[in-house]
């Protein structure tokens, strides 16, 4: 991943300075051009900061609530089960016993298959959500990054070290604000 985003950068920056005609070249030396030609944005305090990334945020630990007292309950009902099979293993004839067995084991089986895919919809549900912010922000950047006139602009994860003037993190969440302030978290139908 590291590579591949540097590999972006490095194709980023060769695309910048090969589109620009040889006489307007900028002087690369001067901490001045390299200021104004790029800038910085941390992606995930957007996410996290945001009104719409919030808004997902607090859906989804509902969801999650849900999710969890759903499991809890099946788990309760299982073990219910188990203890009642347990208690009926000395009335029951080994062939009514294993038959019940077999059949409790279906239904951990099926009651698991049913966990994974209710986590499966959250994650999905989660990941669109949350590309919606990515996407807005992102077309919110390409309008900040062409009205300053920068070249390039980098996540903040992948930033060692640079002046606060290239962060345009503030100025992208209070626009992302403006025009995202809610994201709906969708949960698609489990699959039959």
């Amino acid at each position: 991943m590291r590579f591949l985003s540097s590999f972006l950068v490095l194709g980023l920056l060769t695309a910048a300075t090969v589109q620009m005609p040889a006489h307007a070249a900028p002087d690369w030396g001067n901490k001045e051009v390299i200021r104004q030609g790029i800038g910085i944005v941390d992606i995930q305090a957007l996410l996290r900061d945001s009104k719409a990334g919030k808004s997902i945020q607090k859906q989804m630990e509902g969801l999650e609530k849900t999710f969890r007292d759903d499991v809890a309950k099946q788990e309760k009902d299982l073990r219910a089960a188990d203890e009642q099979l347990g208690r009926q293993r000395t009335v029951l004839s080994q062939e009514a016993f294993e038959a019940k067995r077999i059949e409790l084991q279906k239904q951990i089986a099926e009651a698991q298959g049913k966990v994974q895919e209710k986590k499966r919809i959250l994650d999905t549900a989660f990941g669109k959500a949350v590309e919606q912010v990515q996407t807005k922000a992102v077309q919110i950047i390409a309008k900040v990054a062409e009205a300053k006139k920068l070249l390039l602009v980098m996540p903040r994860t992948q930033v060692i070290l640079a002046e606060n003037s290239m962060d345009l993190t503030a100025g992208v969440l209070t626009k992302l604000d403006a025009e995202l302030d809610y994201v709906k978290v969708v949960l698609e139908s489990p699959k039959k």
